[in-house]
């Protein structure tokens, strides 16, 4: 697993290329829309096509592995981020969570982390807020219904005792790898619906009036309803 900071490194690269994609994509496009008559740019799209195509692919994805590498940022930033939390955490065993231990346990967190980290107790277990300095990778980490405050006092807890909250807990190794996978899954699920509604014409063709159609979008139970 990388660390949160060489992961931020590889987005801002990544952002550079789908730059570069974009300025790509967006000169083979104005070929097309600059041409001097309607005729003219049909022949340069026709010949244009299979670069536009490959160029469309190849910022969508730029764009997808962003998206993933943020995942593995925030994921990254968790694993390094916890293990101080509890120990932090650890040293204001049966103190009182006030504004100034608040601020102080911050403090020393972000010292040491870079990162800003308030708890509180909400639906039966405590939130662990981490704010990096970077907009939009924060983390919201749990423990399960154990609290950490109770009575607003503080209560240690383990790095087994913290999940990461809101997002897939994931660290994906092999980026490319992984968009191949999805296209190849989107594909087949694309595929596997057309045949889904088909099927559903057949029975519906049948589904008279106190017979319940289904449908494609729809959960289809083991037995149909009448």
């Amino acid at each position: 697993m990388k660390t949160y900071n060489e992961i931020l490194k590889e987005i801002e690269n990544v952002k550079k290329e789908l730059k570069k994609a974009e300025e790509a994509e967006s000169k083979l496009i104005n070929e097309i829309t600059t041409a001097e008559s309607w005729e003219r740019k049909k022949e340069i799209k026709k010949s244009l096509f299979d670069k536009i195509t490959k160029a469309a692919s190849k910022k969508e994805d730029l764009n997808i592995t962003i998206k993933l590498l943020k995942n593995n940022a925030r994921v990254a930033l968790f694993h390094e981020a916890m293990p101080v939390v509890v120990e932090t955490l650890g040293k204001y065993k049966n103190k009182p969570y006030g504004e100034k231990t608040r601020q102080k346990i911050s403090d020393e967190i972000k010292e040491k982390t870079g990162c800003r980290c308030y708890v509180g107790n909400r639906y039966g277990d405590t939130d662990i807020n981490i704010f990096p300095e970077q907009y939009g990778y924060e983390i919201v980490a749990g423990t399960n219904n154990k609290k950490i405050l109770i009575e607003n006092k503080i209560q240690p807890v383990g790095a087994e005792d913290i999940k990461l909250y809101y997002i897939k807990n994931t660290y994906i190794e092999d980026i490319p790898a992984a968009i191949t996978e999805m296209r190849t899954a989107y594909a087949k699920a694309v595929e596997t619906q057309k045949e889904l509604e088909k099927i559903c014409d057949q029975f519906n063709a049948y589904a008279v009036e106190g017979i319940t159609p289904i449908y494609k979008d729809k959960y289809i139970y083991e037995r149909f309803t009448i």
